[in-house]
């Protein structure tokens, strides 16, 4: 069952303020975000329609329609029920996701962000905020492209995205690659996904880089962590090596998801 969530952009004064409202019907209407700045840009308002507009994955939430007033512009989204949100998800639990699980909800997030790049979108702000997970099915779908830009093979020089996902490089040089930067912040969203909490609170430690879990892992997935997270981004493996990484490689049917025993853990949470 499909149910409407609705992105809408309110322009005031003849666009001198925005705010970004977004909403989603199966959510209350606590579930914001709100972006004020001195000017709208409309080549933003596009851009945000065309990657939303260019990207069809059962991994990707879909784009259905959209409307534009003299006031309004109104996204009309695909939004599944039930589901709920992936950072919702992992702060309700009470212990540890297993390693099989995460893994299998981390394949599912590099293989939407995989999807995006052979589009030749970058969506600039992978976390778990911007996941949402499906029951009974455990399928993941990405939202917000928001803060998403055209990928290019060059630099990046400035960052819409939330900092604390947000690459050393970025801190240091103030400029990035795309790829690099969605592997450092697959890094911290697995990260996350295991230990329901930040690899990196500030700046400093992000820079610093130095990666403590608070709880035991495989060797296997301790390695592609810190390989995620390697300061120099020339070191961070690819898309493709990270689904080729021994650790991704555990499960030969991690495409399919098989429901036994996971059932019982979601239903824990819807």
């Amino acid at each position: 069952m499909l149910l409407f969530s609705f992105l809408l952009l309110t322009m005031h004064n003849q666009f001198s303020l925005g705010r970004i409202h977004f909403y989603c019907s199966a959510y209350p209407f606590s579930e914001f975000q709100n972006l004020n700045q001195k000017r709208i840009d409309l080549h933003l308002i596009n851009l945000s329609l065309s990657l939303s507009f260019s990207i069809s994955s059962p991994r990707i939430i879909q784009l259905l329609d959209w409307c534009i007033s003299p006031y309004d512009i109104v996204l009309i989204l695909e939004h599944p029920k039930p589901c709920i949100n992936l950072l919702d998800f992992i702060v309700e639990r009470r212990e540890y996701l297993e390693e099989q699980f995460a893994r299998r909800i981390f394949l599912q997030v590099v293989e939407a962000l995989q999807h995006c790049q052979a589009r030749g979108v970058f969506h600039r702000d992978a976390k778990v905020d911007n996941f949402l997970i499906q029951s009974p099915t455990c399928q993941i779908k990405l939202i917000d492209f928001g803060c998403g830009a055209l990928l290019h093979d060059g630099e990046y020089t400035s960052y819409r995205g939330s900092r604390k996902y947000a690459p050393p490089e970025w801190f240091t040089k103030l400029r990035y690659q795309a790829q690099p930067a969605t592997v450092w912040s697959l890094g911290v969203l697995l990260y996350m996904i295991l230990c329901g909490i930040m690899p990196f609170e500030r700046k400093e430690e992000t820079i610093r880089g130095k990666v403590k879990l608070p709880r035991k892992v495989s060797r296997e997935c301790l390695n592609l962590i810190k390989r995620c997270l390697s300061l120099n981004p020339k070191d961070r493996p690819s898309l493709e090596e990270i689904l080729k990484h021994p650790w991704m490689m555990r499960d030969e049917n991690m495409s399919t998801l098989d429901n036994n025993g996971l059932l019982p853990l979601l239903i824990m949470i819807f």
